[in-house]
């Protein structure tokens, strides 16, 4: 018979191929005793189902179809969008600040000295430096430097007590900011200029400028920001 060989404990014949060599092959009728390994199930791709309520306020917000989700579904957005949704975030701050800069250059403010001029007036036109830096929540040489160009306008001035400062707008301050505040607040130009993005109808601008002060609020908790400056909402005035 044909010549047999024993090859990792499985009995094995020798055939020969047609150019000479020797070939092993398993026996028939005997099948290997090594257990075959279980297949590796393959990861699955299925899209989780998405948050009924972001899906609701990005439809509202214009986000919405194929081109924003992708082909990859909510999967798709979450590998895209997080970019997308910081750069837009960067964008809209800067178009903000620039507005402001256009309205408020003529009071030789900017948006970041109104802000500070405002807070003063949430304790009757005086504050302590250090209550007035947690209030903005910018660092320590930041409100200095800011204080410093105010007091150099004639807006503020600063009167050392004990360890802090004490803060207090100047006749000339109380001047430029009703000035600023009538354009900006009376007039409500910042507001128009928001709600001017929501469409016509006065019901679904509040409904939306309500969703988007919600997703900002989340937005600035998950970044750490500190400021507590209150200004008034939409039926606050």
């Amino acid at each position: 018979g044909a010549p047999r060989s024993r090859t990792r404990g499985a009995l094995t014949r020798t055939s020969c191929s047609s150019a000479g060599r020797r070939i092993a092959t398993p026996r028939a009728g005997r099948e290997s005793r090594r257990p075959l390994a279980p297949a590796t199930p393959r990861p699955s791709h299925a899209t989780p189902p998405a948050n009924p309520r972001l899906v609701s306020l990005l439809a509202r917000a214009g986000f919405s179809g194929a081109g924003f989700w992708g082909a990859g579904g909510m999967r798709g957005a979450n590998r895209r969008g997080m970019d997308a949704i910081f750069f837009g975030l960067k964008r809209a701050h800067q178009s903000t600040l620039r507005f402001g800069h256009g309205e408020l250059a003529r009071y030789r403010l900017t948006p970041a000295r109104f802000d500070l001029l405002f807070a003063c007036t949430q304790d009757g036109g005086g504050m302590w430096q250090s209550s007035l830096r947690r209030i903005l929540g910018v660092a320590r040489s930041t409100i200095s430097r800011m204080l410093a160009s105010l007091e150099r306008l004639g807006f503020l001035e600063r009167a050392a007590r004990r360890y802090s400062r004490y803060i207090e707008l100047t006749p000339l301050g109380r001047q430029v900011l009703r000035r600023a505040a009538r354009r900006m607040m009376g007039r409500r130009l910042a507001r128009r200029a928001v709600d001017g993005a929501f469409g016509r109808r006065p019901s679904v601008r509040f409904v939306r400028r309500g969703d988007l002060e919600g997703l900002l609020a989340v937005v600035r908790r998950r970044f750490g920001d500190v400021a507590t400056l209150d200004y008034p909402w939409y039926l606050d005035h």
